[in-house]
């Protein structure tokens, strides 16, 4: 979930200002979706504290920025199927495919490793053992609901699995039916989640935990951004030119899903409205990604934080956790403790950006495309 340097290579043919030119940079469209989805599950996780805290129930509006997580689905697949179809178009075959996984890899697993081990020792589970092997395999909600521990990393394994079981696909058919792999495969992992959630899906009970959080049944959630993508490559020109009725589209289909989501209690429904809201997103992004540049501190502020989404997401909810019992024990002010806590992250986040997550970002291998990486 990170627009980094990686990002470079799928934004490069994204549609810009007529004439089209091609641009390696950082877009700050897309530096502001990220910004704007970490800050929506930031709302949404301080909105449940202010209620554990000072006893009331604030507005479920506030609650919905949880559907930042949907935006982040959306924007990965969007810029990893930018990558993907690189790949297909230019060096399809085992070893891009590799070099594809292990940049990967090595973007999304060693900051969740830590943040695995540290709460292992912070906050042990009841069960150390086949809690580590669950989520170091990112299979704590594969097929089933994950145990009450490290509730954000339910959305690790939904991107792995897709970025691992995606690119394989796409890769091996593009050697039998060449580009035509990536819309053919978007449709499969479209599909087939939809499908489980409504052949599968509990006729009751918690379907937040029971279907949203699901490994299995949330892969098309990232298929709509590189289906998006896809039409963006493939004819540019009419997407540049519907770039905003996309937008208007995409907002009017996510505003109405959420709108409906709270409360929704019917599995069918429930499973069109998983589909509805990033699909929604995903239309949005073609006209974000038009966004190429802006100056100002707001701009710093809006790259400062999409930079470093990745371990804001990973850590905010321990954080705001322990300041909130550190307010209930009496040690610090109630009025003081959600500060605390987001305080704690950022400060935590730009270290961890600065000395452990760039470094290991330098390291990784080139993706070797028909245009050099920047990555």
């Amino acid at each position: 979930m990170d627009v980094t340097a990686e990002a470079a290579v799928a934004q490069r043919r994204l549609p810009q200002a007529d004439p089209p030119v091609l641009s390696a940079k950082r877009l700050f469209g897309l530096d502001l979706v990220r910004a704007a989805a970490i800050a929506g599950v930031l709302v949404a996780h301080g909105a449940g504290a202010s209620a554990r805290l000072f006893g009331f129930e604030p507005t479920v509006w506030l609650y919905m920025g949880g559907h930042g997580v949907e935006l982040f689905f959306a924007l990965s697949g969007f810029l990893i199927g930018g990558l993907l179809i690189d790949i297909v178009e230019d060096t399809p075959g085992a070893q891009a495919w590799r070099v594809f996984m292990i940049r990967r890899w090595m973007r999304t697993v060693p900051l969740y490793v830590v943040c695995v081990l540290a709460l292992l020792v912070i906050r042990p589970p009841a069960d150390p053992g086949s809690t580590l092997i669950s989520y170091l395999t990112f299979t704590q909600n594969l097929a089933w609901p994950m145990p009450p521990w490290f509730d954000v990393s339910w959305s690790l394994p939904v991107e792995e699995w897709f970025y691992l079981s995606f690119s394989a696909f796409a890769v091996a058919l593009s050697l039998l039916v060449g580009r035509c792999a990536i819309p053919i495969v978007c449709l499969a992992f479209i599909v087939a989640p939809i499908a489980l959630r409504l052949a599968i899906a509990p006729p009751d009970g918690n379907l937040d935990l029971l279907v949203r959080k699901i490994t299995i049944f949330r892969l098309d959630s990232m298929a709509y951004g590189v289906l998006v993508v896809w039409w963006c490559r493939a004819w540019p020109a009419q997407c540049h030119r519907l770039r905003w009725p996309a937008l208007a589209l995409g907002a009017a289909t996510t505003l109405g899903a959420v709108y409906a989501y709270p409360g929704e209690t019917d599995p069918w429904r429930f499973s069109v409205l998983l589909a509805l809201i990033p699909s929604g997103f995903a239309l949005m992004l073609p006209a974000a990604a038009a966004w190429r540049e802006a100056r100002g501190s707001m701009s710093t502020a809006i790259r400062w934080l999409s930079e470093r989404s990745y371990c804001i997401y990973l850590i905010h909810l321990t954080l705001l956790g322990a300041a909130l019992r550190e307010a209930e024990s009496g040690s610090i002010p109630r009025w003081l403790a959600i500060e605390v806590g987001l305080l704690a992250t950022f400060v935590l986040a730009d270290l961890s950006y600065r000395f452990f997550e760039m470094p290991i970002l330098k390291r990784r291998p080139t993706l070797r495309t028909s245009v050099v990486a920047t990555s």
